[in-house]
């Protein structure tokens, strides 16, 4: 990437790397600063994230592709059902712990609150829990709260929570990665269960090159956001994927049309808001890539140029993107329960060994606060 008139601002950017004797992979290996950190920086000019002030509303295509941000996802998922890991491999992790006791470690009157819920997609697997617990002698729900940065998926859950079971449900829109940002209403004589399937607090950013925290360290900041809202003795039950197996999770986000969009919704944001030409189309200069991330233990999903190109940004004017140069879009941990447990430690949880249910490829782990922590 070459940014014209700012070429050597633009190379001190990359700790020193000269881009003029190396490849652009080398360029952007772990340990320099990324491509992706500087192409927000300079050309978005804020931290892109999914919250409801970024990319994750519905962004009408430039071209013919379709729309990007939650319709390309409902999309996706609708393709996937029977094979997508944090369907099929959430719901049979989920089934396990159920049999082996799950809803007896849980509190006997539970504010049950789901973050990223989904919607109607989502809420098979809650339906899971919701049936266990409620057909439980000695536990209930009192209230759920379903919290998504799509309306509608909040929506969506907490009518087809009423409508099944008679739980009050309400619908919160609201961000976990952003402290204080979510408003669920308070019960007394409950105890707050948070869950959060699917794995999204493992999708947590690598900053470590800009000074910032790696995804371990991110993913206890979400925890304890969730630590920070409901208090000691709140409990959260997570779903993961513990997979290692590069070539079985490279297929497992194979690129398609649906997927490709969804991973692209921060460049078609940013066209949207005219940060980027109006006229700019993602997909003629971008591909999505996969990669195995042995450092991080994670899935790396990138869009990677395909050929070189000038990209017209307002606020640093024309940026030259080279072929093979690539963003990293999204960073998603693959973590074993031990790793979970030194996550949810750091963020003032405690974690009984029968609290944790895992097999080959998922887990499921239900922690308990018992240290109060604040924001600084």
């Amino acid at each position: 990437m070459r940014i014209e008139g700012l070429k050597e601002t633009a190379n001190r950017h990359f700790t020193g790397v000269d881009r003029r004797r190396v490849p652009p992979s080398a360029a952007f290996a772990p340990g320099s600063r990324t491509l992706r950190q500087l192409f927000m920086e300079m050309v978005l000019g804020q931290r892109v994230g999914f919250g409801p002030d970024g990319p994750f509303h519905t962004i009408k295509a430039p071209s013919e592709h379709g729309d990007y941000g939650p319709p390309a996802w409902v999309e996706y998922l609708q393709e996937h059902q029977s094979d997508y890991p944090y369907v099929t491999g959430d719901t049979g992790i989920l089934k396990l712990a159920i049999a082996r006791g799950l809803v007896e470690r849980l509190p006997p009157r539970i504010m049950l609150i789901e973050w990223g819920c989904g919607g109607v997609n989502g809420f098979q697997k809650t339906r899971l829990l919701i049936d266990a617990i409620t057909q439980s002698d000695s536990h209930e729900i009192a209230a759920c709260a379903f919290v998504d940065t799509v309306p509608s998926f909040a929506q969506e859950s907490a009518q087809l929570a009423s409508a099944a079971y008679g739980i009050p449900s309400h619908p919160v829109v609201g961000d976990f990665t952003k402290a204080g940002d979510i408003n669920v209403p308070k019960l007394e004589g409950c105890t707050p269960v948070v869950v959060c399937f699917g794995g999204p607090f493992a999708n947590a950013p690598d900053e470590r090159n800009a000074g910032g925290l790696g995804p371990k360290d991110n993913a206890a900041m979400y925890c304890r956001m969730a630590n920070a809202q409901n208090g000691q003795g709140s409990r959260l039950l997570l779903t993961y994927q513990c997979d290692k197996d590069p070539e079985r999770l490279t297929k497992q986000y194979r690129p398609t049309k649906a997927f490709e969009r969804f991973i692209f919704s921060p460049l078609a944001w940013a066209v949207e808001e005219g940060v980027i030409s109006r006229s700019y189309d993602p997909h003629d200069y971008w591909r999505m890539t996969t990669a195995y991330d042995k450092e991080n233990e994670a899935v790396r999903l990138q869009a990677t140029c395909k050929k070189e190109h000038h990209l017209l940004t307002a606020r640093e004017g024309q940026i030259i993107m080279e072929e093979n140069d690539s963003l990293t879009m999204l960073l998603s941990g693959k973590w074993s329960a031990e790793a979970w447990n030194h996550v949810l430690s750091a963020a003032g949880y405690s974690v009984s060994e029968d609290c944790i249910f895992e097999e080959e490829t998922h887990g499921l782990i239900l922690a308990e606060a018992v240290r109060p922590w604040q924001p600084s």
